[in-house]
């Protein structure tokens, strides 16, 4: 198994392709040896999974961990969270000031 390391300093790793093969089977390596699943590209939408992306977009946290592929998806997702960050910074406001009334 080649490191990462010898990937990159490799001439002959050095067209796109053959980089590419080389870090999935390092990577298809490391998930065996770790036990870890690979990752699904292929699931689909549930509310946990649609309300854990629109909190980390609305509170501009961002793991980077769910993302849209498509450029309408990503068009999409800039004028969602045009309109849903002004909405979660009134909320938070209010719950802020909520909290400092009772306190």
């Amino acid at each position: 198994m080649r490191t990462f390391g010898s990937i990159v300093e490799d001439r002959s790793a050095r067209r796109r392709s053959a980089r590419r093969k080389y870090l999935s089977d390092a990577l298809d390596h490391y998930e065996k040896e770790t036990g870890l699943l690979p990752l699904n590209s292929d699931q689909k939408w549930t509310l946990p999974s649609s309300m854990y992306f629109a909190g980390t977009l609305f509170t501009t946290i961002g793991y980077g961990d769910m993302a849209c592929e498509t450029t309408a998806g990503r068009i999409f997702t800039v004028i969602y969270s045009c309109i849903g960050i002004p909405i979660m910074l009134i909320t938070l406001n209010d719950l802020g000031e909520s909290l400092l009334s009772i306190y």
